[in-house]
């Protein structure tokens, strides 16, 4: 993935990479990021320091996978925080998720980063399911 993002050439200015967080429990359940395991393989091939545990998961969420767009949305609202926004001011940086499946995961994290000063935000994913 990582490889495939340099060679776009579109993700040259990034500053840093950062994943979609995990509440503190769900972590804990699952032993590990997938989002952090991917930004960490991209970070060894795009030279990029991974930031985590600034943009935060403020509330546990039910599982998304058998939510519809509207359910997903609304399970979604308001559980991304930013803990040091100027840490993000004027910089370039990658949101990466394993899937976008209807987008309100990455939707609520931009809302959570939209008011930063100078930030400018892309997307990566592992997958895109529609359906």
């Amino acid at each position: 993935m990582g490889e495939e993002l340099l060679a776009s050439g579109r993700f040259d200015g990034v500053d840093c990479i950062v994943p979609v967080p995990l509440h503190p429990l769900r972590k804990l359940k699952r032993g590990y990021n997938q989002s952090e395991l991917l930004c960490r393989a991209i970070a060894s091939v795009l030279n990029k320091p991974v930031v985590v545990n600034n943009l935060i998961r403020k509330r546990y969420t039910d599982s998304q996978t058998h939510k519809n767009r509207m359910d997903r949305m609304d399970n979604m609202s308001d559980v991304f925080a930013v803990r040091h926004p100027e840490q993000f001011e004027n910089k370039h940086l990658l949101l990466v998720d394993d899937i976008i499946t209807t987008g309100a995961t990455t939707e609520n994290c931009y809302a959570a980063l939209h008011d930063i000063p100078g930030l400018r935000i892309s997307v990566a994913s592992l997958a895109v399911a529609f359906g």
